[in-house]
This record gives structure tokens, C-alpha cells and sequence, in this order.
């Protein structure tokens, strides 16, 4: 936040108020002059702490000179705490999709993959987020394992991909390292390369606990 005030910064967007040291950096911006704008994900319909973030977001309101709210339910998470709707603006995320609809699959590329894994007359399963406990990754692998192990006629027909990189990278691949034939794991890939996945792919799986937005659906 020193910095902030050397450098004379006049704006500042802060992400989330969830945690102490982002409220902490919203008062000390505010101390220091600074306009403070905040974009969050909060919805009540996720909120835990529904009380506690009420009584966050009175005391923060009179420091924050604008929210950006990502879509309908995060801007009534604002407005069901008393903020001012004039001081609510929308700024939602942003996909791409042309990226996506757009990107064609080369067919040399795909037998190339598909002869490296074995996927020829497969199906094939994707997981392609983060690899965190929200995002149920041990879930999926442990029940997809359960049935490779239970039916044969199963495990010789499909196999699971997963893409994605976090917290639970080394429990992952601790758990799926005796199941190499079935589960292929690719760990984090660049955004450029996302689209080839979902083109060689059958099935997208997503197996959070809770989703805000979803943004890879």
C-alpha cells in the first residue's frame, strides 16, 4: 500500500472482500486519498457468512466509490446489504467464444494424440479446470477409478483427461499414478491450447462442490 501512496496512484481496483488484508488495503487507500473501486464474485447464494459480510460491507461501503458487479445475483448481494444502486455499475466476465467456435482441429494433430494415448475407439472423459478442492477434482478421479476397477468392459473403453494445474496437483497425481493407462494427466496447459481439448475430447466433466459462474462451461 506504500507504494500505492509513492507512486501517487489515484485509483485502485481491489478484488474480493473477503479477506482481512483486503479490507485492510480498502481503508488505508481510502486514508491516503485514493479511490477505491470493488469487483467481487460474492453471491448470497454462496455467501456462508451472510451477517458478517452485511456488516463488512457497512462499514467498507463509505471507503468504496464504486462496485462493479459481474452479473445479476453479485449485484444483489450488493444492494440486499444497503448499497446505493447508483453506485453499482456492471462488469461482467468475458469469454471469447469465437476463440473457441473458431479453432479448427487438425486432423494430423489429433491421430498424433490419439495414437500417444492409446484414445483411438475411446471415449474420452475431460476435466479442464483447476486442480482445488472446490473443483472436486479427488472426487471425480477417486469414482472413475472405482469403476475402471469394478468394469472391465469400462476401463477398456474409456479414459480420463486432465488438464488443469493447483493445490492439489501432487495428491492427484499420487492418487492416478497406478491407473496411467486410463487416466492421462496433462497438467497445466497454455490458453491457446485449450480449445484442442475440448475438440478431442467426448464428455466435459465438472464435478464442483459450488460455482459461482462456471466460466469454463
Amino acid at each position: 500500500i506504500y507504494s500505492l501512496y509513492k507512486n501517487k496512484i489515484k485509483h485502485l481496483m481491489v478484488h474480493g472482500h473477503a479477506r482481512p488484508y483486503n479490507i485492510l488495503i480498502i481503508i488505508l487507500a481510502k486514508i491516503f486519498g485514493i479511490k477505491v473501486y470493488l469487483r467481487s464474485e460474492s453471491t448470497d447464494h454462496a455467501a456462508k457468512r451472510k451477517f458478517l459480510s452485511a456488516i463488512v460491507i457497512f462499514f467498507i461501503d463509505k471507503c468504496i466509490e464504486h462496485y462493479f458487479s459481474i452479473g445479476d445475483l453479485n449485484r444483489d448481494y450488493y444492494l440486499n446489504r444497503g448499497v446505493d444502486k447508483t453506485k453499482i455499475s456492471h462488469l461482467g466476465y468475458n469469454i471469447n467464444n469465437d476463440f473457441f467456435y473458431n479453432f479448427r482441429l487438425q486432423k494430423k494433430s489429433k491421430d498424433l494424440f490419439y495414437k500417444k494415448y492409446d484414445l483411438n475407439n475411446k471415449i474420452k472423459f475431460l476435466y479442464l479446470s483447476k486442480l482445488t478442492k472446490r473443483k472436486n477434482i479427488l472426487f471425480l478421479s477417486k469414482n472413475y477409478i472405482y469403476l475402471i476397477s469394478k468394469n472391465k468392459k469400462f476401463k477398456d473403453s474409456t479414459n480420463l483427461i486432465i488438464v488443469g494445474d493447483g493445490e492439489l496437483k501432487i495428491d492427484v497425481i499420487n492418487l492416478i499414478k497406478k491407473f496411467k493407462k486410463n487416466i492421462i494427466f496433462l497438467g497445466f496447459q497454455n490458453q491457446s491450447q485449450i480449445p484442442f481439448y475440448y475438440k478431442v475430447s467426448d464428455f466435459f466433466i465438472l464435478p464442483s462442490s459450488k460455482e459461482n459462474w462456471g466460466l469454463v462451461v
